[in-house]
């Protein structure tokens, strides 16, 4: 009994210090946008001598900071909600095939606009009991994440794969074999990227709530929440999964979630 008071006093306390990282996280990270805000509407209120380019150009900061900050409360009620539930609810009956193709739809324009190079594929047979709402939100967390640090000319793959289909060619080569013993006999969703690696002993850290792996990173692609890769996380072990994620120089980053076959219900 004492030692289970102990525990629990432990785990109260370690909440405590989650709740305090979080909030001050967060109000770090929102002082900059609030800043430039600040700024460029003092601007716009003050300048007479502004062009209607010039305003046009301030107007255009401003959503974007005021959309950026939208971006990370939605996370963070997001983060919150999975937090705080014992259980994924709404799980529903799925075909797979249906069930990826769709997930994987629409994220060709946006590469494109960056002069990315996008390769998607899915080889995924049987039905699966998956929150469909919930793995949008994963696949768009890692999409945006992979885009983030993707430069022009740089390639973004994106595939799910069933134990009884074969890994693709694509994966970079120092990883294919540790990919595929780390797969299994499970079902596989692969977000590959060229591009900037993560530092090893970062790559634990890395599902981590507002955790940067690199301060220059930080600077160089600043619009992350610090929450995006914490909720995939939450999200896959919610459908009762595992996620990892490889960096490897000279190529780019591997993020693989893995789904237990189990879970797959006849079709």
């Amino acid at each position: 009994m004492r030692a289970q008071i102990e525990r629990a006093r432990q785990d109260i306390a370690e909440e405590q210090r989650e709740r305090e990282y979080m909030v001050a996280s967060l109000s770090h990270d929102l002082k900059t946008p609030l800043t430039s805000l600040h700024a460029y509407a003092e601007a716009l209120q003050q300048e007479e001598e502004l062009s209607e380019e010039e305003k046009r150009e301030y107007y255009a900061v401003l959503f974007d900071k005021i959309e950026h900050m939208k971006r990370m409360l939605d996370n963070l009620t997001m983060y919150t909600a999975l937090k705080s539930s014992a259980q994924l609810e709404e799980r529903v009956e799925v075909d797979g095939d249906e069930m990826f193709d769709m997930l994987f739809a629409g994220y060709e324009e946006l590469c494109a606009q960056r002069g990315i190079r996008l390769i998607t594929e899915c080889k995924v047979t049987g039905s699966y009991l998956m929150n469909a709402q919930q793995l949008i939100r994963l696949v768009d967390n890692l999409m945006s994440n992979a885009i983030r640090y993707t430069e022009s000319k740089q390639s973004i793959w994106l595939g799910a794969y069933s134990p009884s289909h074969p890994l693709p060619s694509w994966i970079f080569p120092t990883l294919a074999d540790e990919v595929q013993e780390w797969g299994g006999d499970s079902l596989l969703m692969l977000v590959q990227n060229q591009g900037e690696t993560i530092a090893k002993d970062q790559l634990d850290r890395i599902f981590a709530p507002f955790y940067q792996a690199d301060s220059s990173r930080t600077k160089a692609h600043a619009g992350s929440s610090g929450l995006g890769l914490s909720i995939a996380k939450m999200i896959v072990e919610k459908h009762d999964g595992n996620v990892r994620i490889w960096s490897e120089a000279p190529f780019g980053t591997l993020v693989a979630c893995r789904f237990q076959v189990n879970k797959e219900v006849p079709s």
